[in-house]
């Protein structure tokens, strides 16, 4: 629609939609604008009004994993960014020169002034990134404690798998990083005034809440589960792999008996349930993001040989067959 002199309805055939009016339904519904005033720069001229009067705003965002970007075309000159690692590893060079792998669920800040430098580990590096702006945003970042540049978790990234374990396992003050991430991501072409506000707020509480996450590891965890954080980060890790009490108890250096207890205790789960709803959890996240990959190859990416014992699972899990979860939250 852009960058082309095609008609709507050409623009529809070739995203694979027969009907012109069907398509306009759709793009209204996800943007909030029909196809013709997108084009006509409707969009543009809302997101300019509303975002004069708002503290925070999305400016851009892309998600590494589908190598796609969806912009705002507008300047991103003084942007702030936060990224969040959904897969595999990366490093980053931070302003001091200090080197940082970051795994999953980790989150990275950068401010305008920044000079850091973010670069693949692996082919299964993916990332989430938001850019963004707003008044007197300097001000409150500082207030936050955020620098130049931070890195919120460490190489094991015990912190979030708390919070994590909290929101999976319905205890209060969880939060969902990945969810909000990936939420801010997929409506930022959102030009409706109401989309517009909503991702504000929602920018604002998640930097609320990665400075929250940023505190001090012990003010979070409970001696108990400070001694499973070694196992629960092989989980982390290791999920595609086969798993035994042998080796998560090995990981936490204590006997397999001790780790049952301890499992039972914190996560009232055995340790071969919580591994099988991390893996569910992650399946969850492939089928949504990755919409045209097969089921086999995500049951594959989890852990799975059997793809017949994945969907099982996968249903035992969320109530519905990994294609049916796919269409409905679609």
């Amino acid at each position: 629609l852009q960058s082309s002199d095609m008609t709507v309805r050409e623009v529809a055939l070739e995203v694979g939609i027969s009907g012109a009016g069907y398509f306009t339904k759709l793009f209204k519904d996800r943007y909030g604008l029909t196809p013709g005033e997108y084009r006509g720069g409707k969009g543009r001229a809302i997101k300019s009004l509303v975002r004069q009067g708002l503290p925070v705003s999305l400016t851009n965002a892309g998600d590494t994993c589908d190598r796609k970007l969806c912009y705002a075309d507008i300047s991103e000159r003084n942007s702030y960014q936060l990224m969040y690692c959904t897969d595999g590893s990366g490093i980053v060079t931070d302003d001091n020169g200090n080197k940082h792998t970051i795994t999953p669920g980790m989150i990275c800040f950068f401010s305008p002034d920044s000079e850091a430098i973010y670069e693949p580990l692996d082919s299964r590096w993916g990332v989430i990134w938001l850019r963004f702006s707003g008044k007197r945003l300097s001000g409150f970042t500082r207030y936050l404690g955020f620098d130049k540049s931070n890195i919120i978790g460490n190489s094991r990234n015990f912190r979030l798998e708390y919070l994590y374990k909290r929101l999976i396992y319905g205890a209060k003050d969880g939060y969902d990083f990945e969810g909000v991430f990936t939420e801010l991501y997929k409506n930022a072409w959102r030009s409706d005034y109401e989309g517009l506000l909503r991702s504000s707020v929602r920018l604002y509480e998640l930097l609320i809440y990665t400075a929250i996450l940023s505190e001090d590891e012990e003010n979070l965890t409970t001696p108990e589960e400070q001694r499973l954080l070694p196992a629960v980060e092989l989980v982390r890790t290791g999920y595609r792999d086969k798993l035994t009490n042998k080796q998560l108890a090995m990981a936490a250096d204590i006997s397999e008996m001790h780790l049952l207890r301890l499992f039972k205790s914190v996560f009232r789960k055995t340790p071969k349930e919580y591994v099988t709803e991390y893996r569910m959890e992650q399946a969850k996240r492939m089928l949504l993001r990755h919409p045209n990959r097969p089921v086999k190859k995500i049951a594959g990416d989890v852990g799975y040989t059997d793809t017949t014992a994945f969907a099982a699972a996968f249903k035992n899990y969320s109530g519905f067959s990994p294609n049916d979860y796919r269409n409905i939250n679609l």
